[in-house]
């Protein structure tokens, strides 16, 4: 009953303002975290996912943990890790969360935003075709959790 009264709970609270704060400690999937962001867009649903990290990537220095091997899927949440996580977060498990956090369950605390990709032509510039991604900053590494076995772990 919680899944399918989620996205009606979370369009009624973004009509009261920029973003949500969930009333119960009810954690969100992808999927979920994403129909709430687009709901709101462009304003951020702030909350908790809970995913398995499937894919990763390095980008414009921020390194990416997603929730789907193929970052461009509709489906996918990409949490993307500021430079000022890195640190702290190689040193609690053992390498980088790239590396360390491949094939785990992790929770993540933030505001989940949809973020329009343009492609580029060959010259460069926006081509004026484009897609939207999900994506959850980390600037502080205790807003990543594991989970192994039903319990989080820092």
């Amino acid at each position: 009953m919680i899944p399918v009264l989620l996205p009606l709970l979370l369009i009624v609270q973004a009509q009261a303002g920029p973003s949500i704060t969930p009333k119960s400690p009810y954690v969100l999937t992808p999927v979920e975290a994403v129909i709430a962001a687009a709901d709101v867009a462009p304003a951020a649903v702030r909350g908790v996912i809970e995913m398995r990290v499937r894919g990763s990537g390095r980008a414009g220095g921020k390194i990416y943990l997603n929730s789907e091997q193929d970052y461009r899927d509709q489906r996918s949440v990409s949490v993307a890790i500021q430079p000022m996580a890195f640190t702290a977060l190689r040193k609690r498990f053992g390498n980088w969360p790239d590396k360390a956090l491949a094939g785990k369950t992790i929770r993540v605390r933030g505001y989940v935003r949809r973020v329009r990709i343009d492609f580029l032509a060959s010259n460069g510039r926006a081509s004026g075709k484009y897609y939207y991604q999900t994506h959850i900053i980390v600037k502080r590494a205790d807003q990543i959790t594991l989970v192994t076995n039903g319990s989080r772990e820092n």
